[in-house]
């Protein structure tokens, strides 16, 4: 070690002292390694640090093609989102002072990677390219990081009236519904504009507000994706948009990795009233993303995922999944077929089944059962189904009539378990043609009148109160809606199943029907939205005066066919006897 004194050198006195290690490296100027040339032919000389806040970058060289050029710092040991922009200067040779900072910025620049995987039996396509920055640096000895974020392109075979969905499986190792993080696209013809939304799967069950199949911003997150842009054309719809491999979001949003496969899940479907995505069918899933959430009902939604190439009878015993898995941090990775014009949708030749009506009833059950696929529940109503409907009297959502005056009971096997969404089911009778009072705001409550089954507590808020043990009409096999021409044939291949450990047993809503009660009303699901039906209101008497209009009528019809034919067996007696099927 090396002494520095300062001491009177008459008195030999020591004034103070410091120790200069003999391995001290005086403060100077450090060079780095040139930035890495990533993109937009960006290269330099070698990076020196002048000072703590001086970072010297000579022959800097950039093509000028991106949007908007701008220096980016941080912490940590890659760049990402949650640096700073900072300005930058150029030296003047004639002073040794800086010039007027640039204003020359722009967003990271996209490389694109030719990725291309074909899902859902041709049916879906997604495409992925990973965005680079311009150029980074780091000190020496760390890792050159991989791309923050990758942009994804799906492209389908899809309905104005459907989504694309697609993102990471809830468990490492299976594809699985339950805590997966996707994205759904889809085209909103309302706005005529093309969305991107982030969803978080937190349940088995359509989204209630609370959980479910929800957008992240319901369950009070925040939509991590951007949409970059979109196209509908010959029947195939495109949407490309950018999401980063990691957030802020601990809970709602699963991380890409930044290398190595990863399950992912991707799905075609319904969209809902809310522009939300609903069921699906059964074909248009790769994994159980689509079973899971569907198996709980046992109908459009429930089958695993099978490789789209294989076309054969099902095994006895188990069967084997195979799960997707992409590596977004992979290049070339391409067996995609170029798609070609949309063909005719497959429901050609599939006609719906007649609407059923209940009149002169005063008792109903009210059970969950399957939609009836193409047939039913979208059919009748016009309106996307998630899955599951009311069954009124073993019969899929009729039209009930009922008249002023008169008081009926409903017999409710909804469910009553409240921690699970995907079995609690109670009822209510509203002028919503959508339901689902429970899932909504107050502001979207006041738009609905509802007539039976909510109460409201001492505080205002509102609670239902028919439910009931849970009974589910479930198929036997598999869905045979398809190849049923009649509900008859279809029911015949469900069979009923009720949570008998439930010692509470169905629930009895009695509802008068008042004077002033509109017209039409429906029967809902209070949780969920479009699982009911239509109410006909009628006056009292109103069956009555309308057989007799139908006695009347009859009469009428027969006089004037008997008439007629008293007169032909006088004048024709010939032709009554050579032609007896004319008195059948």
């Amino acid at each position: 070690m090396t002494n520095r004194y300062e001491y009177c050198g008459n008195n030999i006195v020591d004034f103070g002292e410091i120790f200069i290690p003999p391995n001290l490296e005086v403060p100077r100027p450090r060079v780095l390694p040139e930035f890495r040339r990533l993109a937009h032919s960006l290269r330099s000389g070698n990076v020196s640090i002048l000072d703590a806040k001086t970072i010297y970058i000579p022959n800097l060289h950039y093509d000028g093609a991106g949007p908007d050029a701008y220096f980016w710092v941080g912490n940590g040991s890659e760049p990402n989102p949650f640096g700073i922009k900072t300005t930058s200067t150029t030296p003047d040779p004639s002073k040794d002072t800086y010039g007027s900072p640039s204003t020359n910025y722009s967003e990271p620049y996209s490389t694109l990677a030719t990725n291309c995987r074909e899902l859902l039996g041709g049916k879906l396509q997604v495409q992925w390219q990973l965005v680079e920055g311009g150029g980074h640096l780091l000190p020496p000895g760390e890792t050159t990081p991989p791309p923050e974020a990758v942009e994804i392109q799906l492209s389908g075979r899809i309905g104005e009236d459907e989504y694309m969905a697609f993102g990471i499986s809830g468990e490492q190792g299976r594809s699985t519904m339950k805590g997966g993080d996707v994205v759904v696209v889809f085209y909103d013809k309302e706005k005529a504009s093309f969305r991107a939304v982030d969803y978080y799967l937190s349940a088995l069950a359509q989204c209630d507000g609370k959980s479910g199949v929800c957008p992240d911003e319901r369950l009070g997150g925040r939509n991590d994706v951007t949409l970059v842009s979109g196209e509908r054309r010959s029947g195939i719809t495109r949407v490309l948009y950018r999401r980063p491999f990691t957030t802020n979001e601990g809970t709602l949003d699963r991380a890409i990795p930044l290398r190595g496969q990863v399950n992912v899940i991707a799905a075609i479907g319904p969209l809902n009233s809310r522009k939300e995505a609903n069921a699906h069918n059964a074909k248009d899933r790769t994994s159980d993303w689509l079973a899971v959430w569907c198996v709980q009902y046992r109908h459009n939604f429930g089958h695993v995922m099978i490789p789209k190439d294989l076309d054969v009878p099902p095994a006895l015993g188990q069967t084997k999944i195979t799960d997707i898995r992409i590596d977004f941090s992979s290049r070339n990775d391409h067996s995609c077929q170029s798609f070609t014009k949309s063909s005719a949708t497959e429901d050609n030749g599939i006609k719906p089944w007649p609407i059923v009506y209940i009149q002169g009833e005063t008792v109903f059950s009210a059970r969950i059962g399957p939609t009836g696929g193409k047939r039913g529940y979208s059919a009748i109503t016009g309106q996307p189904s998630w899955g599951i409907a009311w069954y009124i009297n073993d019969m899929l959502i009729p039209e009930i009539y009922v008249e002023r005056g008169q008081t009926y009971a409903f017999i409710v096997e909804g469910g009553n378990d409240r921690t699970n969404p995907a079995r609690y089911h109670p009822f209510y009778i509203t002028d919503s043609p959508e339901g689902g009072f429970g899932q909504k705001n107050e502001q979207e409550q006041r738009k609905q009148r509802v007539f039976a089954g909510v109460g409201y507590d001492a505080e205002g808020y509102p609670y239902p109160t028919a439910a009931g043990r849970y009974c589910e009409w479930k198929h036997k096999t598999i869905d045979q809606s398809a190849t049923s021409e009649t509900f008859e044939a279809y029911f015949n291949t469900l069979r009923l199943e009720c949570d008998d450990n439930d010692v509470n047993g169905p629930a009895y809503l009695n509802w008068t029907v008042a004077e002033e009660t509109p017209d039409l009303l429906y029967y809902q699901c209070y949780t969920h939205n479009n699982l009911g039906w239509k109410i006909h209101v009628v006056d009292p008497g109103y069956w009555s005066q309308q057989n007799k209009g139908y006695s009347a009528l009859v009469h009428s019809f027969h006089m004037t066919i008997i008439i007629p034919l008293l007169l032909a067996m006088f004048s024709l007696p010939q032709l009554l006897f050579h032609s007896p099927r004319l008195l059948r």
